[in-house]
């Protein structure tokens, strides 16, 4: 009987290992299953996150796309022409002094067409600080894209050089051609 004894108590043993190999087993599956799930719930998180940015720069763009709506110029003279005109204004209100204007670049994207001008003055430090402000908070549609400013020989004035950028709708026939050309270069066809 003690030999019977044994075997059950081994048999029982064995059970117990089993069922605790089985239930280590089971809870790793659960954990490793929980961990790919929250993975998963934070990358949606993340992507809904991305998403409500997206949307929100997009409304951002959208409100100033409607502030512009009556400062974009509808066609590259237009725009040349207020760019021009403002300029003046702000180097007369502003005291800088030998200034020259030059168109450098044309671009179409989009239906829209990027006009990069080269600027020119001179000027002491507060009037080329004044004349900067201006143009960053024109109400027309200005990027500075580059300035380069140096000393003037023996005098405390400056010189100085920047790129700046203005847009300007296209023409509607030219944005057609613009589209239609976009589209039948994604599809191959010259």
């Amino acid at each position: 009987m003690a030999m019977k004894m044994d075997s059950e108590t081994r048999f029982r043993r064995l059970l117990l290992a089993a069922a605790a190999a089985l239930a280590i087993l089971l809870i790793s599956f659960y954990f490793d299953q929980r961990s790919d799930l929250t993975d998963t719930r934070d990358d949606k998180f993340r992507n809904l996150s991305d998403a409500r940015n997206l949307l929100l720069e997009q409304s951002q763009l959208q409100q100033m796309l409607a502030r512009w709506g009556g400062s974009l110029a509808s066609d590259p003279t237009e725009a040349e022409g207020r760019l021009l005109h403002s300029m003046h204004d702000w180097e007369q209100q502003t005291s800088v002094k030998d200034s020259s204007f030059q168109r450098i670049m044309s671009t179409d994207e989009h239906g829209f067409e990027l006009l990069t001008y080269e600027v020119s003055v001179e000027g002491n430090p507060g009037n080329i600080a004044t004349l900067l402000y201006r143009i960053e908070t024109a109400p027309i549609p200005l990027r500075v894209d580059g300035v380069q400013m140096r000393p003037k020989n023996n005098s405390p004035d400056l010189e100085m050089e920047l790129k700046v950028s203005t847009l300007c709708c296209l023409p509607e026939s030219s944005a057609q051609q613009n589209v239609s050309s976009t589209s039948s270069l994604a599809e191959g066809q010259p």
